[in-house]
C-alpha cells in the first residue's frame, strides 16, 4: 500500500508539476522579451544623445566664435569674452540670418534653454534668441521708390542717400537684451515684443582719443564708476563699453497683415509688456554681459516733472525715453525725455550714479534732485569743452546754447528763417582733436512732418548725415564740413535700407584721422544695432561748407549740384 500510495502521489503531482513549468517557461519568455526591448530603448537612447552632443558642440562653437574677442583681455576673476560662466548671464542663439533677397522669408527659430549662474553673481534667466528681425516689405525704404515725398524732395548736395556699410567681419551688430524676466514668449516661435530701440553706445576708457590727452582730463574718472571697477578690472573696461536702450511701445508691430505678422514672427502681443530703459554692459565684441535697469531715485523732498510737490521716497524705474549717454567733467549724464512728467517736448539730463549691492551685484540710477531741464527741444547734442556744458540746440540754422545760462530762455530759429529739416541725433559731440572741429550725425525724415501714417506712427524714410561745427570765438560756432546723405544697410532685405533708422550714438577711439568711429542706432522702433566705420572714410565723405552758409543752402533736387545752382 505505501509503494501503490507513493506511485499513485507521484502521478497525482505530474499535471501540477507541467502547469507550474508551463508558468515558469511563459514568464522566462517575457522577461527575455522585457530585456530586448530595453536593450532597444537603450541603443536608440544612445544614438540620440551622440547625435544631440554633435549638435550641442557645434552650437557651442559657433557661439563662441561669435563671442571671440579681437584681442584678448584678462578679466580680474575670470574671462567674460569667451566663457559661458563668467560675467555674462546672456546665452543668445545670435542667428544673424544671413540676408536673403526673398522679402518673405523668416529667419532661425526661437530657442529656449536655461543659462548658467554668472561667476559674479548673478541670477539664472531664460536663454533668449537675438536675431535680425525681417520686416513686411512695407517697412523697407525702397530707395527706388516713386513716392512723391522723396521723387520731389531736396537732398543735400542734391544726391539721394547711399547705403553706407560698416568695416570689419560684421558689418552691422546687432545688441541683445534680455527680457525674459517681464515678458513669456507666446506662441514661442515668435519674436519679443520688442528688442529696444535708439540706443546710446559709449566707450569705458578714461582717454578714448587723444583729444583728453591734450586737455591733460580723463572723459571718465574711474571713482566714478567703482562697482563696475571692482567687477570687471580697471584694464577690462578699457576694452569693454556702456550701453543705455529704451524698451517700451515699440513699432515691431504696424500694420501689418495678420499673415504678415505669422510669417515675421510678430509678436502677437498689442501693447508693450512693461517699459523700461536698460543699461547694458557690452564686452570688446559688443556682446551683452550685464543689463539692469535705470533706476530713479527720489530723496522725499525733491520735485521731479510737472507733478506738484516732493515724491515719496524711493528708488524706482521710470519711463526714461530716448536715452543719450554723455560725458562731463569726468562723470557718465543721460539725456531722455518723460512726457507724462516734464512734457513731449521737453529734454531731461541727469548724472549717472553706480552703486554695490552685495556680493559682485550693483545699480545704476540717477538723483531726482540733480535734474537739469531743457526747454523747449529734443534731439540735442552736447558739447562739454574746457569745462563748459553747451548743447547744438538747432543744427539749420546752426545755434549752440550754453547750458550755464538760463537755457529756458534759448529762442530757436526767427520765425521765416529757411530751414532744411534736419535735426540733431547723437547725445554727444565728438572732440576732433586734429582740426580743433567737433562731429556730429544728424537726420532728416521724409515728409518733414510727424503725422500718424501707414508708414509709421510719426516719422519715416529717415537719412542721416554727418557734419562738423567749430568755434568763430569763445561762444560762437559756425557749421564748418557736412556729408552726403546716407542710409544703414537692412539686415531685412539686401541692398535696401529699413523705413525708420535712428543713429543715436558716436563713439571715436583712436585719432580722427586713423581711428574708428562706432554708430549707433534702432531701426523700426524694434531693434538696437551698431557699426564700426574706419575715420579715413567719414573723412572723406565731409564736405567743406562756405563761411556764413548753412545746411539749408546745400539742399537740392536730385541731380543738381550746389556749383550749378
Amino acid at each position: 500500500m505505501p509503494t501503490i500510495r507513493r506511485s499513485k502521489l507521484k502521478s497525482d503531482l505530474l499535471p501540477t508539476r507541467r502547469a507550474t513549468n508551463s508558468r515558469e517557461n511563459a514568464t522566462f519568455l517575457r522577461k527575455q522579451s522585457t530585456l530586448r526591448t530595453l536593450l532597444i530603448l537603450v541603443i536608440v537612447a544612445l544614438l540620440f544623445s551622440i547625435i544631440g552632443t554633435k549638435r550641442n558642440d557645434h552650437h557651442h562653437e559657433t557661439t563662441l566664435q561669435q563671442q571671440q574677442p579681437v584681442s584678448g583681455v584678462v578679466a580680474p576673476r575670470t574671462s567674460y569674452s569667451n566663457s559661458r560662466t563668467a560675467y555674462s548671464k546672456f546665452q543668445y542663439n545670435a542667428d544673424p540670418g544671413h540676408l536673403n533677397h526673398d522679402e518673405n522669408a523668416t529667419t532661425g527659430r526661437q530657442q529656449q534653454s536655461q543659462s548658467e549662474n554668472a561667476t559674479s553673481g548673478h541670477e539664472r534667466r531664460q536663454s533668449q534668441s537675438c536675431p535680425f528681425r525681417k520686416y513686411a516689405p512695407q517697412r523697407h525704404y525702397h530707395l527706388n521708390s516713386s513716392h512723391s515725398f522723396l521723387r520731389d524732395a531736396t537732398y543735400v548736395f542734391g544726391t539721394k542717400p547711399f547705403i553706407l556699410r560698416g568695416d570689419g567681419p560684421d558689418p552691422v551688430k546687432k545688441i541683445c537684451i534680455d527680457s525674459s524676466s517681464w515678458e513669456t514668449i507666446t506662441p514661442s516661435d515668435r519674436h519679443k515684443f520688442s528688442d529696444g530701440q535708439n540706443l546710446s553706445i559709449m566707450s569705458f576708457r578714461e582717454y578714448p582719443s587723444p583729444y583728453y590727452k591734450t586737455q591733460n582730463t580723463p572723459r571718465l574718472r574711474r571713482e566714478t564708476i567703482t562697482p563696475l571697477v571692482d567687477l570687471f578690472g580697471a584694464s577690462s573696461l578699457d576694452d569693454m563699453f556702456l550701453s543705455v536702450i529704451y524698451v517700451g511701445d515699440s513699432q515691431c508691430r504696424w500694420k501689418e497683415t495678420e499673415e504678415q505678422r505669422t510669417t515675421f514672427r510678430v509678436s502677437e502681443l498689442t501693447a508693450p509688456p512693461a517699459v523700461k530703459t536698460l543699461v547694458l554692459i557690452l564686452d570688446e565684441n559688443l556682446n551683452t554681459v550685464a543689463q539692469k535697469d535705470l533706476l530713479v531715485d527720489f530723496d522725499g523732498t525733491s520735485k521731479w516733472g510737472n507733478k506738484a510737490g516732493p515724491r515719496k521716497p524711493e528708488r524706482s524705474a521710470r519711463q526714461l525715453d530716448d536715452p543719450r549717454f554723455f560725458f562731463h567733467e569726468g562723470e557718465i549724464w543721460v539725456l531722455y525725455r518723460n512726457g507724462k512728467a516734464f512734457g513731449y517736448e521737453d529734454q531731461v539730463h541727469n548724472k549717472v550714479h553706480f552703486e554695490k549691492k552685495g556680493d559682485g551685484d550693483w545699480e545704476v540710477y540717477i538723483k531726482s534732485n540733480e535734474t537739469v531741464r531743457v526747454r523747449p527741444g529734443r534731439n540735442m547734442a552736447m558739447i562739454s569743452d574746457s569745462g563748459s556744458l553747451r548743447t547744438v540746440f538747432y543744427i539749420d540754422p546752426l545755434i549752440v546754447v550754453p547750458l550755464d545760462e538760463e537755457v529756458n530762455k534759448g529762442k530757436g530759429p526767427a520765425r521765416g528763417t529757411p530751414t532744411s529739416h534736419v535735426h540733431g541725433t547723437n547725445g554727444m559731440m565728438i572732440p576732433l582733436a586734429t582740426t580743433g572741429e567737433f562731429l556730429g550725425i544728424g537726420h532728416f525724415h521724409r515728409p518733414s512732418g510727424r503725422d500718424t501714417s501707414d508708414f509709421a506712427r510719426h516719422g519715416h524714410h529717415y537719412t542721416h548725415v554727418f557734419y562738423t561745427i567749430e568755434k568763430k570765438n569763445s561762444s560762437e560756432y559756425r557749421l564748418k564740413r557736412i556729408s552726403k546723405e546716407f542710409v544703414f544697410p537692412s539686415m531685412s532685405l539686401e541692398g535696401d535700407a529699413d523705413i525708420i533708422q535712428f543713429a543715436s550714438g558716436l563713439e571715436l577711439l583712436g585719432d580722427d584721422l586713423t581711428g574708428r568711429l562706432l554708430l549707433s542706432y534702432g531701426v523700426n522702433d524694434c531693434e538696437g544695432m551698431a557699426m564700426w566705420l574706419n575715420m579715413s572714410v567719414v573723412q572723406g565723405m565731409l564736405q567743406d561748407v562756405e563761411e556764413g552758409k548753412e545746411v539749408v543752402n546745400y539742399m537740392m533736387p536730385e541731380g543738381q549740384n550746389y556749383s550749378t545752382a
